[in-house]
């Protein structure tokens, strides 16, 4: 059964104008500590993007039951140490008690799943495991219990955590890693670009809202996302004109040049490269731009890059690469586009 972690790992934030969301993430590592402790018993929504579940009310290597995902809900049982909840939760599927950090947990009634006239981010959520070695289960995000995020403020944390989340997609290894494998003529180079951004923390939508869904929603009416029908799968041609129509809404800017890309790849942020075809009925193509090291370097004319240090799934699988050629300059794409998210 498919259900919905409304606006995912983000938290909505108005922007002027038209009423959007930024993807301001929120995360149990580095979430600020609310300054009163959430009243009451009965349900609470999980606020972070993710949250350990523990047997035990301290953080620990050895007591972690599992994740708990933004807009989850949980029931309060007690309180116990402090700013420690027992709390009653569904983790894969089984009913579980156990503690959390009542930081990250406010009243089911305090926010309404969507706010009114904007126009949230959104990921489709189940209770199945999803994991980097299943091949199938693409429409959701990954939701194992040992995933790392890019949570750095400084430009060698934020870099030291992406090579974590690089060696943890660990995208080339094919045999082990089905979820990226290319198979029946099918790749998925947006699968693997929407699982590193949302480890990055960087909003990219695997489904997005249908035209009639943002209509209703930028009248302030509510929109019960269903997969398929009010929301729907991006490709890699889709999420071509998706950055250009909302990437700016959700913290998304315009790179001029390989050369900005690169060096904004080597400062930690979140860099792509996207392409459509001509033929629409075929696949564009995505891929991340990621940071040189000792032994892999950007290809540069004189001082200026000519092609970036790669990542991505699809044909070619590698986690680190400096590719021959400027794919996105290919006779058979008809437009392209360089991202880069702080």
């Amino acid at each position: 059964e498919i259900s919905l972690g409304l606006v995912g790992s983000e938290m909505c934030i108005r922007d002027r104008g038209m009423t959007t969301t930024a993807p301001v993430i929120i995360t149990e590592a580095d979430a600020p500590a609310t300054t009163e402790e959430p009243q009451g018993q009965g349900a609470f929504r999980v606020t972070a993007t993710s949250l350990n579940f523990r047997s035990s009310p301290e953080v620990s290597n050895l007591n972690r039951l599992g994740v708990l995902h933004h807009g989850q809900l949980v029931t309060k049982i007690s309180a116990s140490n402090g700013k420690w909840w027992r709390i009653s939760a569904e983790v894969s599927g089984q009913t579980m008690e156990g503690f959390v950090s009542s930081d990250y947990l406010e009243p089911e009634s305090a926010n309404p799943p969507l706010e009114v006239g904007a126009v949230t981010a959104v990921h489709l959520r189940t209770s199945t495991p999803i994991t980097r070695r299943r091949n199938g289960g693409r429409v959701f995000h990954l939701n194992e219990n040992d995933i790392p995020f890019r949570n750095g403020t400084t430009t060698n944390k934020k870099l030291s955590d992406i090579e974590r989340i690089l060696a943890y997609l660990d995208v080339g290894n094919k045999s082990r890693n089905k979820r990226y494998r290319a198979g029946n003529g099918n790749t998925y180079c947006n699968i693997y670009a929407y699982d590193f951004c949302c480890l990055t923390q960087a909003f990219l939508p695997r489904n997005w809202w249908t035209g009639a869904s943002i209509a209703k929603l930028t009248q302030g009416l509510p929109v019960e996302p269903k997969y398929d029908k009010t929301v729907k799968e991006l490709r890699a041609n889709d999420l071509h004109d998706w950055f250009q129509d909302w990437g700016a809404k959700f913290g998304w800017k315009p790179a001029q040049s390989p050369t900005e890309l690169q060096d904004a790849a080597n400062q930690g942020k979140v860099c792509i490269i996207v392409a459509k075809r001509s033929n629409t009925g075929k696949p564009g193509h995505i891929t991340a731009v990621v940071s040189e090291t000792a032994t892999v370097k950007a290809n540069r004319h004189g001082n200026s890059v000519f092609i970036p240090v790669q990542s991505q799934a699809g044909s070619n699988n590698f986690t680190r690469k400096t590719p021959g050629s400027r794919f996105w300059k290919g006779g058979q794409f008809q437009s392209y586009g360089f991202w880069i998210h702080d």
